[in-house]
């Protein structure tokens, strides 16, 4: 997430992203150590700022599906949902 609140994103597996991550961790002076690379179930971490690290960046908002359609997709995993940012994430950028 950019001070413009934008957000960017990059994969765990792009060659040189250990190193990179190695050397932002000097640069901040903090540890930049991704918990749930592996995780296989939705969720979400901060890694910094210290102040925040470790808690969850984004509240995933659900509309109830209001026809049998869109229950069906909400039974196949299909569900519209929305990304919003914690309260944590957001103080970030007060």
């Amino acid at each position: 997430m950019t001070a413009a609140k934008e957000w960017k994103q990059i994969s765990h597996y792009t060659p040189g992203m250990l190193e990179m991550l190695q050397e932002l961790s000097l640069y901040l002076k903090s540890p930049l150590i991704g918990s749930l690379a592996y995780s296989t179930s939705w969720k979400t971490n901060i890694i910094w700022p210290p102040t925040v690290a470790e808690q969850e960046m984004w509240d995933v908002i659900s509309d109830e599906p209001a026809t049998l359609f869109g229950k069906l997709k909400r039974a196949l995993g299909f569900a519209d949902q929305q990304l919003v940012l914690t309260a944590a994430a957001a103080s970030v950028f007060v």
